[in-house]
């Protein structure tokens, strides 16, 4: 089956992928309602809660540098571990919470934790994954995870529906489980196609974060992945609110779009990537910013017609723009992990997931305001325009976008 949806087979990386799963589900359960948990389990406010929350979010930024190095000394595996790890603990204590500055530990410790996690992730899938198949791997491993968070939703509305304080602490004891049972199942994985180091080998003294923020090609990969990182995030933190608000469209229409979004990534992924063989990676992602730009514009019409185009016009337009999502997820996590040399891999990563973490920091305000001054879409297609520039140069600069997708392994 998932071979006929242009995935790669799993075979004994089946404990790696299961534990993937599991902890998307989780994730998926908790993501919904997490602003809901504290408002429930502690005597603040939204505002207070929302607060705390940012607080606690910033220190995603200084770790995703710093865990680099870590990943080069200790490997990839054992980041993960420690990230799964970290995350059973916390939401596991997270229904102790009774206090704003207890919002703020449990919300540095999940942005601390998944900054550990997405640092060592790309490093891991290069481990266990031949060159050559990369995009498939990545495409899957983020349709896997991209399904697994809407399993996860389907519970969250359960407990949503409930709307007790037990409810909302089994969801939380749920996702620490999740974690728990990933974190066993990462015990016994191996890696086949690079070597981790051990606390034995040295660190390598000649890669440093400037070495990193030296390499010019890097540096326009980087660019270019803020520009999707906030295209991406579009959809969970603009698109509803857009929708229902401005446009005037019926709530469903936001759900709706989600859906689609998942269904199309889910089982299209693998056929998209199989339809890349042979194109350079560069060129492929152009692709990719026409997708975005073209659904964004898509947007932008909705609510310039009457509600019932809308809604078709609406719907279309996030097909569209899911389909940059889908050209762009597997392509640019192909290239950063390709393009750094073995034995800096994590530190690469680490500078890698910087970019999420400012697209996470600034796309919550900085949409709130392009939203309120009607620039959101006009600004979303210069977003991806420059972001189109900055990958036609590193075309130029980075070898890792220069080459082909070939979906065959070597090496």
């Amino acid at each position: 089956m998932l071979v006929r949806l242009g995935f790669p087979p799993i075979g004994r990386h089946r404990r790696f992928v299961t534990a993937l799963a599991i902890d998307a589900i989780g994730s998926g359960v908790w993501m919904p309602f997490e602003m809901l948990f504290f408002l429930k389990v502690t005597p603040l406010t939204l505002t207070q809660v929302g607060s705390a929350a940012s607080v606690g979010a910033l220190i995603s930024i200084p770790t995703s540098v710093a865990i680099g190095p870590v990943v080069d000394r200790w490997g990839p595996k054992r980041v993960l571990l420690a990230a799964n790890l970290i995350l059973a603990t916390t939401f596991g204590l997270s229904p102790l919470v009774d206090a704003w500055i207890g919002v703020v530990v449990v919300a540095a410790a999940m942005a601390a934790s998944n900054s550990l996690f997405w640092a060592a992730f790309q490093p891991m899938v290069t481990a266990i994954s031949p060159p050559g198949e990369r995009e498939k791997w990545f495409g899957f491993l983020g349709a896997l995870r991209n399904v697994g968070f809407a399993v996860g939703g389907l519970g969250a509305g359960v407990v949503l529906t409930i709307d007790t304080l037990s409810a909302f602490i089994v969801g939380a004891y749920f996702n620490a489980a999740s974690y728990l049972i990933s974190f066993v199942l990462l015990l016994g994985v191996t890696t086949a196609y690079a070597v981790e180091r051990t606390d034995e080998e040295p660190n390598s003294p000649s890669v440093s974060l400037l070495t990193v923020l030296r390499d010019v090609g890097y540096r326009w990969f980087w660019l270019a992945n803020l520009g999707f990182a906030l295209s991406c995030l579009v959809l969970n933190m603009a698109i509803p609110i857009y929708l229902v608000r401005i446009a005037g469209l019926p709530g469903w229409v936001a759900g709706a779009g989600y859906v689609m979004n998942t269904v199309l990534i889910g089982f299209g992924q693998g056929l998209l990537v199989q339809r890349m063989t042979g194109h350079a990676r560069s060129r492929i992602l152009q692709w990719g910013w026409l997708a975005f730009a073209i659904g964004f514009a898509g947007l932008a019409a909705a609510q310039m017609v009457d509600p019932g185009l809308g809604i078709v016009i609406a719907l279309a337009a996030i097909a569209v723009y899911t389909l940059g999502e889908m050209i762009g997820s597997p392509v640019l996590a192909t290239i950063g992990a390709e393009a750094p040399p073995p034995e800096a891999r994590g530190r690469y990563a680490g500078f890698y997931q910087l970019s999420w973490n400012l697209a996470v920091v600034t796309a919550p305000g900085g949409f709130a305001f392009l939203l309120t001054h009607d620039l959101m879409w006009p600004t979303a297609v210069a977003v991806v325009a420059v972001a189109a520039v900055f990958t036609a140069v590193m075309g130029t600069r980075l070898p890792a976008a220069a080459a082909a997708v070939t979906n065959t392994a070597h090496g």
